[in-house]
Formats: C-alpha cells, sequence, structure tokens
C-alpha cells in the first residue's frame, strides 16, 4: 500500500472492491441456504432442549420450527462473510 507524505494510507487503497463485495454478498447466501438446512436438522437435540429449557416452539411433530432455519442461516451467512472479508484482506507490510 502507498502512502502519501504524511504517512496516511489513501482512502480507496485499503477498500476491497464492490465487485468483490458484490460478489460476496451473492454467493455467501446461497451457499449457506442448503448447509442451514442440514445443520438444522442435524441440530434437531438441540433445538429440542432449547424447547424444554424455554418452552419456545421450536421442534415439532414434523421437525425443527421455520425460525430455527432463519437462526441458523442468519448465523451461516454471518459467520461466511465474516470469514469471506478476512480472507481477503491482505497482511500489512513488515515495518
Amino acid at each position: 500500500m502507498e502512502m502519501d507524505r504524511r504517512g496516511a494510507v489513501p482512502w480507496g487503497a485499503a477498500m476491497p472492491s464492490l465487485r468483490r463485495v458484490a460478489v460476496t454478498l451473492l454467493l455467501v447466501p446461497v451457499v449457506c441456504a442448503p448447509l442451514a438446512v442440514v445443520t438444522t436438522i442435524l441440530c434437531a437435540p438441540f433445538w429440542e432442549w432449547f424447547e424444554a429449557a424455554t418452552a419456545i416452539q421450536s421442534y415439532g411433530h414434523h421437525g425443527p420450527a421455520e425460525w430455527c432455519y432463519l437462526v441458523t442461516f442468519a448465523a451461516l451467512v454471518a459467520a461466511g462473510c465474516a470469514l469471506a472479508f478476512m480472507a481477503g484482506r491482505r497482511p500489512a507490510p513488515p515495518a
């Protein structure tokens, strides 16, 4: 990264490209959607425990409630975006 004469990094130098951000924000949810369904079903014992502990309807005769899928999907998307953006960061050059 280049610095100006004051030693500051120019505004656009540290920002990821708009195309990379857009692709990440579109691709991560698409990849996480099927993973969220599988993860929610595999976590059925957790949802049963959660229902017993909180009395919030989360697991019924036909599997986890809809909000369980949404919570799992949101958690996976947040983790996926965080990982994608952390992987895209370049390490700082040694001083």
